[in-house]
């Protein structure tokens, strides 16, 4: 669970990650949420290994139900796989 308490900040403009001190300014409300998207890790690994994050898209298959695509939430109780309105 170390992993559990893993930040990283999405650059809408940039379109690229930031793992650095953009993760505290986030935090104390400097950096423009319009902007800027915090992403907590939910200390869950796919099957090839790799940290599965808030927001990122996972394809999932149950017994009987075909594969379903849908977008990670995070929550202190649980992580949620979101399938709404919104395009994958």
């Amino acid at each position: 669970m170390q992993d559990r308490f893993k930040f990283r900040v999405w650059d809408k403009e940039k379109k690229q990650y930031n793992c650095g001190m953009l993760i505290f300014d986030y935090m104390r409300g400097v950096l423009d949420p319009e902007k800027y998207i915090l992403e907590q890790c939910t200390a869950l690994k796919d099957k090839n290994g790799n940290l599965i994050w808030e927001g990122d898209i996972v394809e999932y298959k149950i017994q009987g139900i075909p594969k379903i695509s849908a977008i990670v939430h995070w929550s202190p109780d649980s992580v949620h796989f979101w399938k709404g309105s919104q395009d994958l």
